[in-house]
């Protein structure tokens, strides 16, 4: 895992603000809460410039991670959106795909990140191995408990290179691939139809 300074950060955010009059950014980063030391340095910078009151930003977290002392921090520097990668609402299913983190986990990270005042959005993915409709509608109904803001139900995508692609091969599930990434998006399907 490799990041970049924070002092550099916060000099591309200045810049982005006053050369091009930016005023929302998303940090595209899959684990941002992760390191907690550095999130408390990068809010303490963007506040000494007074970018709070000039800009909003978006993170991605994950529930394992964000705690109330962070969120609140995050929040008063201008952090005012969260994304959830929740994948699923079924516990059997964060197991099978090695997410890491547990339902209840996700759920009180969601909680605390409303609780302060963010924005909360959460995407889910559909078609999983060994996905099931009835877990499919656990991810609809714990989606609609959480009051999230916005959602987005993805299609599981087998990129090129990980367990799930190696699975689909070896299955003979992947009826479009094309070259290494051409067809490969979250929003369409490359799978057999189950109906063949």
């Amino acid at each position: 895992y490799r990041y970049r300074d924070e002092e550099n950060i916060v000099a591309e955010l200045q810049m982005l603000h006053d050369d091009f009059g930016l005023t929302k950014v998303v940090f595209l980063d899959d684990i941002f809460t992760v390191n907690r030391k550095r999130q408390f340095r990068l809010t303490k910078k963007i506040k000494e410039r007074g970018l709070q009151n000039k800009m909003t930003f978006t993170f991605q977290g994950r529930g394992d991670n964000l705690k109330m002392d962070l969120a609140r921090e995050l929040y008063s520097a201008g952090f005012k959106t969260c994304l959830f990668g929740i994948e699923t609402g079924s516990e059997e299913m964060m197991k099978t795909i090695d997410k890491g983190e547990t339902v209840a986990e996700l759920e009180e990270g969601i909680r605390v990140a409303k609780e302060v005042g963010m924005h909360v959005a959460g995407t889910y993915i559909f078609g999983l191995p060994g996905d099931t409709h009835e877990q499919r509608l656990e991810s609809i109904r714990a989606s609609e408990r959480l009051g999230l803001n916005s959602v987005r139900y993805n299609n599981a995508t087998p990129y090129p290179g990980t367990v799930l692609y190696k699975t689909a091969v070896e299955q003979g599930r992947l009826y479009n691939p094309g070259g290494m990434y051409e067809n490969f998006l979250a929003v369409s399907a490359i799978t057999e139809n189950p109906f063949k």
